[in-house]
């Protein structure tokens, strides 16, 4: 596979205000949004020594993308205990959440990366791009402040902070399973952790759950309890077919 993204691609696309229009966010310092989008893969490849990665901005991002979820959930949910708003805000700032935002802004066209993470073909990675929306986020509020960050967050994260109005989200499918096996079967249903992928702090966790020694629905998720609820609930699907 060819390398695709040159840096004179992405600064062009900088220069021309193409990136910042499908952000909604005009940068003053436009070095720091082609920072935000230079994986560390691309430093490495190409020895640019003086070109920084976006480690340190998706670090910034990452807690500046919490504090204004936590702002919002507190103010929007003031009936819901602290367990409610941590499991809400995990699904929201999750890996997955951030993905999807990114590929629905065509973000990962503009990413620069190593010749090696095309050839493996990770430039698809979910690691990847969610963390050059986090890095993005970073860059905003360096470059404007925390009102800017927020506005930009409100704007992208909306769609995802009001489905939590949707029951689904609040469902316990692994006690709704039991419930179903044990009065068909008498027994408890088993979850078997058939894979796992990622480094340590950003696994994907694979759950298969086990019935009477049979194979039913499987499931994935940032953690074991998650994965277990998606298997969990595809489990449920088959047995309602």
């Amino acid at each position: 596979m060819e390398y695709e993204i040159s840096l004179e691609t992405v600064k062009e696309a900088i220069l021309t205000g193409q990136v910042e229009e499908i952000l909604g966010y005009n940068f003053f310092n436009k070095e720091l949004l082609l920072i935000a989008l230079t994986h560390k893969s691309y430093t490495y490849f190409f020895n640019q020594e003086y070109m920084y990665s976006n480690e340190r901005l998706e670090f910034l991002g990452d807690n500046v993308l919490g504090l204004v979820i936590s702002e919002i959930l507190m103010s929007k949910y003031p009936e819901y205990k602290e367990g409610t708003l941590t499991k809400i805000k995990s699904h929201i700032v999750s890996e997955i959440t951030l993905f999807n935002i990114a590929k629905n802004l065509n973000i990962d066209k503009f990413i620069l990366l190593g010749k090696s993470e095309f050839t493996s073909n990770n430039h698809n990675k979910k690691s990847i791009i969610s963390d050059a929306i986090e890095a993005i986020i970073g860059a905003i509020y360096k470059d404007g402040d925390l009102e800017a960050a927020k506005s930009f967050i409100k704007k992208h994260f909306n769609n995802y902070i009001n489905i939590i109005h949707d029951e689904d989200f609040f469902t316990d499918y692994k006690s709704m399973l039991q419930e179903i096996v044990q009065k068909r079967y008498k027994i408890k249903p088993e979850y078997y952790t058939f894979n796992e992928e990622g480094p340590e702090h950003e696994k994907i966790f694979y759950v298969r759950v086990i019935i009477n020694n049979r194979n039913y629905g499987e499931g994935a998720g940032k953690n074991k309890k998650e994965a277990e609820q998606n298997a969990a609930k595809n489990t449920i699907n088959i047995f309602d077919e």
